[in-house]
């Protein structure tokens, strides 16, 4: 695996601290620096993501592809994966991460919770590189809620989701009771 990370302040690009990375499939990805109040010149103009968000981002993608791909393969019916990440960094040089938590939000069809639970598991502790990576210096845990998509028939075909909340801290499951609100969202209605 290679990248090449060029800056591209020196151009009089917009921003002093704007970096550009070609990733080795030949993919590119913009990066730049936060605002320096005291010595703008110096500092980034907020126009790309910073290059530690995209760390956390590749976390996620990281393990959303495991657990959809370890879902599919134990052949049950996911429709939809997203993870949240929230992170907290050393106040200090060199700003390591010290404690990233990962909320799975998982769609699908008759999905058990110990599927969603057994995936996300594996991908901590086994496939995501990123996110093993990243537990050498941060505390992750995790969480997940479960959506069931249900096909409600009315005058034409409808997909609505039916929300079943469950939790999974450090290996941990707990469920509660399915909430009874309506709300609308993507993929139509959610109870």
């Amino acid at each position: 695996m290679e990248c090449t990370v060029s800056w591209t302040g020196a151009t009089g690009a917009r921003s002093a601290m704007g970096f550009v990375a070609e990733t080795g499939s030949g993919h590119v990805i913009a990066m730049d620096g936060a605002p320096d109040e005291a010595r703008p010149e110096l500092g980034g103009r907020n126009l790309a993501p910073r290059p530690m968000e995209t760390v956390l981002a590749g976390a996620g993608g990281c393990t959303a592809y495991d657990v959809v791909l370890i879902l599919q393969r134990g052949r049950h019916d996911v429709r939809g994966c997203s993870v949240r990440l929230q992170a907290e960094r050393a106040a200090e040089d060199p700003k390591v991460f010290t404690r990233i938590h990962l909320h799975f939000t998982v769609t699908g069809r008759n999905l058990p919770a110990a599927a969603v639970a057994r995936a996300i598991a594996l991908s901590q502790e086994k496939y995501c590189s990123a996110s093993i990576m990243l537990g050498k210096t941060a505390a992750i845990s995790t969480s997940f809620d479960l959506l069931e998509v249900q096909q409600m028939r009315r005058s034409r075909h409808v997909f609505g989701a039916r929300a079943l909340h469950v939790r999974a801290f450090s290996g941990a499951i707990g469920a509660t009771s399915q909430s009874g609100r309506l709300a609308r969202g993507a993929g139509g209605i959610a109870w």
